[in-house]
């Protein structure tokens, strides 16, 4: 098969989930096949005849699957610009969450000590994580005001010998968008119940991706044309080095 007969070559962004628990912690790695349209365990692309290749970060963790899927069986659906609208509109609907979205995400289980989720915020630089069941599906939301809360309430009363875990503190039934949501929908969503942070699901119903204020500030200034960095904001100065100013 010549070159032109072949099918174009596709990047498939790969989605990993961490999940702590007290007995450790675990890393799921998925892609969305572009043949059936659902996430795959990367094991499985690994092994598909259609990939090429697996690109890997610098540190060694894979971020993209190269495969070229067969032809669709029949044609996709195209869809035309609207006449009407603003251009920022246009942008807006045509711009999937899954586009601004972290995709390294950190989850946390139920079960996980509060003293371990305080270390995890601490060391990964975090205000928030999905909470979800071994299968990766949302069950809450904790975030370090969660934590702050516990403390005072601690303080005034005190529990002797009562252990204290991530599902004593959490916010249950999460606000969670789909991987199909486009951006304005997901920002209004954001601003309507006031939310930091969002959850994003595949269509299996487990976490994929979570979205932050941050994240839609960070591509709304890009589309205003400055040039913002693609990861967080700069290390935080050393105490020595803030004495030395």
């Amino acid at each position: 098969m010549s070159d032109e007969q072949r099918p174009p070559l596709r990047r498939v962004t790969v989605r990993t989930r961490h999940v702590e628990s007290e007995g450790g912690s675990c890393a799921v790695s998925v892609a969305t096949c572009p043949r059936s349209d659902d996430p795959v365990a990367l094991e499985r692309c690994e092994g598909c005849v259609h990939t090429e290749r697996i690109e890997q970060s610098r540190s060694g963790r894979a971020v993209a699957v190269h495969c070229r899927p067969p032809p669709p069986s029949r044609p996709e659906l195209t869809r035309k610009p609207s006449l009407l609208g603003c251009a920022m509109e246009a942008v807006l609907q045509q711009t999937l969450v899954t586009e601004v979205m972290t995709t390294d995400v950190t989850c946390v289980e139920p079960s996980l000590g509060l003293e371990r989720l305080t270390e995890l915020f601490l060391t990964l630089r975090f205000s928030g994580a999905p909470v979800v069941t071994p299968e990766g599906r949302p069950v809450g939301m904790v975030s370090k005001t969660d934590l702050v809360r516990e403390a005072y309430e601690a303080a005034i009363d005190p529990e002797e010998g009562t252990p204290r875990t991530v599902a004593d503190v959490m916010s249950e039934r999460p606000t969670c968008v789909q991987d199909t949501a486009h951006l304005g929908e997901v920002a209004a969503l954001m601003a309507l119940e006031g939310l930091h942070r969002v959850p994003v699901l595949g269509r299996d119903g487990r976490v994929c991706g979570i979205v932050s204020a941050l994240d839609v500030a960070r591509w709304v200034a890009r589309q205003a044309g400055y040039v913002v960095p693609a990861g967080g904001p700069a290390e935080p100065p050393a105490p020595e080095e803030l004495l030395a100013r």
